[in-house]
């Protein structure tokens, strides 16, 4: 449970962060560029999957991926079949 917790914060997190600050300045996201910031934030996800495989906890990490490629998946959906 804690990897897909991993798995789902730090995508929000760096997607929130960017977000918040294109509407600092006042600027729009392109949809094409969401896309890419969307992909972005799901692959550093590999830091903690690296980080809990080599303190051994291997089902952390196994949770972390599993939600990566439940992300990759949905991008695939949204922003490659548009």
């Amino acid at each position: 449970i804690w990897g897909v917790m991993w798995g789902l914060l730090l995508p929000a997190i760096i997607i929130s962060g960017v977000y918040f600050a294109f509407y600092l300045n006042g600027l729009l996201l392109a949809w094409e560029l969401m896309g890419q910031i969307v992909i972005f934030a799901i692959a550093t996800n590999i830091v903690p999957a690296q980080y809990f495989s080599k303190r051994y906890v291997e089902y952390t990490a196994r949770g972390v991926m599993v939600v990566t490629m439940l992300l990759v998946l949905l991008w695939a959906i949204l922003f490659m079949l548009d």
